[in-house]
């Protein structure tokens, strides 16, 4: 028996490419017949998509501030130019349960004494960016550099005084606040 050249029974065609019809004369898909496209199966490797980037992948930070130590006098032997006042604030920056780094920075800083005559005045700090390493504690020294108005320490050093200091530390959009009280003493 001799095979009719225009019929094909119900084998798969292996052909390269497909011309768009199968060879009954059915649309194909149009696809190539050796496809390599993923079947759908689950992929071994990792996801570099745009939308898969960015470091919040390790979790948040989770930074707590706290106080050391705090120390503050005015060199008044004699009044040392600009500002006598000096004062040392050693934070702690303990992010040991955080999963991401994070940067802690010094957003407002204020000083008032005991003294009915002195006012309330803002410092500003020598450092005041503290970079913290995911899993990390780190601990920084800030120094008070000159604050404007010149507080007049050296004025109101008559006795003992104490000194409150107000802190406030922005770290991944959040603000915590450190505060205290402090003797304050001169130098003469």
């Amino acid at each position: 028996m001799v095979a009719d050249a225009g019929s094909d029974s119900a084998t798969m065609d292996v052909g390269t490419a497909d011309a768009g019809t199968d060879d009954a004369g059915n649309d194909d898909a149009g696809n190539d017949d050796a496809s390599t496209e993923d079947a759908g199966g689950d992929d071994a490797g990792t996801d570099a998509s745009p939308d898969d980037v960015g470091t919040d992948d390790a979790g948040p930070s989770n930074v707590v501030v706290s106080v050391v130590d705090a120390q503050a006098w005015a060199n008044c032997m004699p009044i040392v130019p600009p500002d006598p006042l000096r004062f040392f604030l050693d934070l702690r920056y303990d992010n040991s349960a955080g999963a991401s780094d994070a940067t802690a920075e010094i957003t407002a800083a204020t000083l008032s004494f005991d003294d009915p005559t002195s006012s309330t005045t803002s410092i500003a700090f020598d450092v005041e960016s503290v970079a913290i390493s995911a899993g990390a504690t780190v601990d920084q020294t800030h120094a008070k550099t000159t604050s404007e108005p010149i507080v007049a320490s050296c004025a109101i050093c008559s006795s003992e005084r104490m000194m409150t200091y107000d802190v406030t530390i922005e770290v991944d959009g959040a603000s915590q606040n450190v505060t205290g009280t402090i003797g304050f003493g001169c130098t003469f």
